[in-house]
């Protein structure tokens, strides 16, 4: 995160593990790329974490918010992400400061627990409707970019894993639910991050493509001249 100052605008990123920053891959990463090619106009405040469902993503931006931020950058995530407890003993951080909020998340949820992976695979085989956690996914999503809209906070977005494999918008139709998302296409971004993973446990943020990279990256950056941000 850069210094702060008066003038540096801030800058929230909210993701899944496509946010998250490796520092063995040090400049690849398309928020690194942002801070690489523009002047230090901002200050960024990542709190990406891999593994986040959009449940958590949502909490992200929530928390994000405390810091008054001037944009946000949003990456969604797969559908079939279920928040387990870790421990119900760790209490919400009264000192709140991105350290703080990172950490209070990761002690107090998860989406994998030890033991629990094959009872929340017979899970999704078995049990639970696609279709609907495509809708519940689909309503988070809608509160986040609502949320800004009505707090007139400028952002750009990434539909990520919703994309990956399905057709959310076919199936919010068909159960007659107005996508509203759509009312948000402009701020869309058009890579999708997901159509390009490497298959690797690193770099965490599974794009090692730079040319990739680079492209988010710039796409994040016209939104951001659009806003006036930099």
């Amino acid at each position: 995160m850069l210094e702060k100052h008066s003038e540096l605008k801030k800058v929230l990123i909210c993701a899944d593990s496509f946010g998250v920053i490796d520092p063995e891959f040090p400049g690849l990463h398309f928020s690194e790329k942002i801070l690489n090619a523009t002047p230090p106009v901002f200050e960024l405040s990542n709190l990406s974490h891999g593994g986040d469902s959009n449940a958590l993503i949502t909490l992200q931006l929530m928390q994000g918010l405390q810091f008054k931020p001037d944009f946000v950058i949003l990456l969604f995530t797969a559908t079939r992400r279920y928040v387990i407890d870790n421990d119900v003993n760790v209490h919400y951080p009264l000192d709140v400061n991105l350290d703080a909020l990172k950490e209070y998340r990761h002690n107090r949820y998860t989406t994998r627990k030890t033991g629990m992976s094959k009872l929340i695979d017979q899970w999704n085989s078995q049990v639970v409707s696609d279709d609907f956690e495509i809708i519940k996914n689909y309503f988070l999503i809608h509160y986040c970019l609502q949320s800004l809209n009505e707090h007139k906070i400028p952002f750009c977005y990434s539909l990520g894993g919703m994309l990956h494999g399905i057709n959310y918008s076919s199936t919010v139709d068909k159960n007659f639910i107005k996508n509203y998302i759509n009312d948000y296409a402009n701020q869309s971004l058009k890579i999708n991050l997901w159509n390009h993973k490497n298959g690797k446990n690193r770099p965490y943020f599974h794009v090692d493509n730079t040319e990739v990279q680079t492209a988010f990256a710039n796409e994040c950056i016209f939104h951001l001249r659009n806003a006036k941000i930099i």
